[in-house]
């Protein structure tokens, strides 16, 4: 299982291995998500980022260790705030294969993204995590990114009940 990873574009022979890949992300979220993804998520995630990436918006990579897929990354180009015209490159669908962990291929797959961020002009990456990911907290900070806002979400009968409590 040994060898440095390469890292390329997705094509559209790697859509099931990517699929998998996306797989094993959606089973690792799912105690920490707030909604239930709906049926077929999978699917549409999959066709808006063959979408975005043949519009020119966004970058979509695999990284293979002897000939197979093992990681996966995406991001999509956008203006960072409504009060600035900034560009960042939004990553997402960070994952890869359990038995390819801490072996670096989610460095080569980001190192990919921070090129063609470079290439397109753009100076910064940006990304979401869910806050009780302490292991990719970890790695997302060890890597160069630091919390800038924090997104928070209230049920609405908590809420309203602890309003009525007042």
């Amino acid at each position: 299982m040994g060898g440095e990873p390469k890292v390329r574009t997705v094509t559209r022979q790697d859509r099931e291995a990517v699929r998998a890949l996306l797989g094993h992300l959606n089973d690792l979220q799912e105690d920490w998500r707030v909604f239930p993804p709906r049926s077929g998520f999978l699917e549409e995630v999959l066709e808006g980022y063959r979408r975005q990436s043949a519009a020119g918006d966004a970058v979509h990579v695999v990284a293979e260790v002897g000939g197979r897929i093992v990681g996966t990354a995406f991001a999509k180009e956008h203006v960072v705030s409504r009060f600035a015209d900034a560009r960042a490159l939004e990553v997402s669908s960070v994952v890869v294969h359990p038995a390819h962990r801490r072996r670096g291929i989610a460095r080569a797959l980001l190192r990919a993204i921070g090129e063609e961020a470079r290439r397109r002009g753009v100076g910064h990456l940006d990304l979401a995590t869910f806050v009780q990911n302490e292991g990719a907290l970890g790695f997302w900070e060890s890597v160069g990114f630091e919390p800038r806002y924090v997104q928070m979400v209230a049920e609405v009968p908590v809420l309203l009940d602890r309003l009525d409590a007042e």
